[in-house]
């Protein structure tokens, strides 16, 4: 009787509520675009990977503060059985779609992102020209505690009002290895995580021929935007073998997506 009454009693109790799940934010959509290089005389770039509309494409972010207004000229056929570094010496043996700089020349064999997305120029951050001398105790307190590391060097890369770009590399657990190219903000921390295995002194780590070691200096960016409330930065890492380029969006807290990576080879160092 008394069992009875009880789950009668329960069934008129109301029904626990609970939030809606939040979805997470929709990849933010960028218009195609490309990386390319410039020739010896900075009055062209070829773009490195496939342009879906040539026609489109309107400008060339090539470093801060370095924007030029580009014009698609034609699509060129590279020789047959030719291989040519993408270096501006090879320019005319390279396969590809090839704009025209308008105006102001840019500097010769350059690296640069193609787009015909007029945001990326609009929404640019503008760095001071020096950079801060050290990242801070605070920045390297928060970049632990994101990554439940220790911080063994941070180098500072680029400041603004409001943002930094920092280089940060953390203790390594047993072999494993972790570097970061980080966007902080007073609000958040952006990481593109770059982990790898160490293998002793002198040995291949990140990059071919790194001797195990990592450093901030084959680091550029070639810009970053605040596109409809988040971050898209285009940025290359340089090696003895090569260069790769990332374009990088922040579509969720304290991480980039890889919206797109290009490598450009060049002769060995």
């Amino acid at each position: 009787m008394h069992a009875r009454l009880g789950l009668m009693l329960f069934a008129l109790l109301p029904a626990a509520t609970t939030a809606p799940a939040q979805k997470p934010p929709a990849p933010l959509q960028l218009s195609p675009g490309a990386f390319g290089f410039t020739n010896a005389t900075g009055s062209e770039i070829i773009a490195l990977d496939s342009v879906v509309a040539p026609a489109g494409i309107h400008v060339a972010l090539c470093g801060d503060p370095a924007t030029y207004a580009v014009a698609f000229a034609r699509h060129q056929t590279a020789p047959p059985d030719v291989y040519a570094p993408a270096i501006a010496a090879n320019f005319g043996k390279q396969n590809g779609d090839v704009f025209g700089v308008l105006g102001a020349r840019a500097r010769p064999d350059q690296t640069c992102y193609l787009t015909g997305d007029s945001t990326l120029v609009t929404t640019r951050v503008r760095f001071d020209s020096t950079a801060q001398v050290d990242c801070g105790t605070g920045l390297g307190h928060r970049l632990m505690a994101v990554k439940q590391r220790r911080l063994r060097h941070c180098w500072p890369m680029a400041d603004a009002a409001g943002v930094r770009v920092v280089a940060a590399l953390f203790v390594p657990v047993d072999t494993l290895v972790l570097a970061s190219i980080v966007v902080a903000t007073p609000t958040q921390l952006l990481f593109e995580d770059f982990p790898a295995a160490y293998h002793g002194p002198g040995t291949t780590t990140w990059r071919v021929d790194d001797g195990g070691i990592f450093s901030p200096q084959p680091f550029a960016i070639l810009f970053l935007s605040r596109v409809n409330g988040t971050y898209v930065m285009g940025l290359t890492w340089a090696g003895a073998e090569g260069e790769d380029a990332f374009l990088l969006a922040a579509d969720s807290a304290n991480a980039f997506r890889q919206v797109q990576m290009t490598y450009r080879s060049w002769p060995p160092e």
